[in-house]
């Protein structure tokens, strides 16, 4: 008797709620592409443009180093260091 099933049991899985409208599902999931496609598409310019950014800061402190440089051999030249 423990054995048998009771035919006027509901099986589990008919209480899972199922979303009839799939429109929402695929509407989600586009929204999660977009915002992850944007995401790697605005880490991708920062490191472009961050490098960028810092190569030209880095370029006119090597002018300006130099240009120091320049300066102080003047100098000793004019001194006669």
């Amino acid at each position: 008797m423990c054995e048998e099933e009771n035919p006027g049991d509901i099986p589990i899985r008919s209480y899972v709620a199922k979303s009839d409208n799939h429109a929402d599902d695929g509407a989600i999931l586009s929204i999660l592409k977009w915002t992850q496609r944007n995401i790697v598409s605005l880490i991708l310019h920062l490191l472009f443009y961050g490098s960028f950014i810092v190569s030209w800061i880095a370029f006119f402190r090597l002018c300006y180093l130099s240009c120091q440089v320049q300066e102080g051999i003047e100098r000793c030249r004019s001194t006669d260091c």
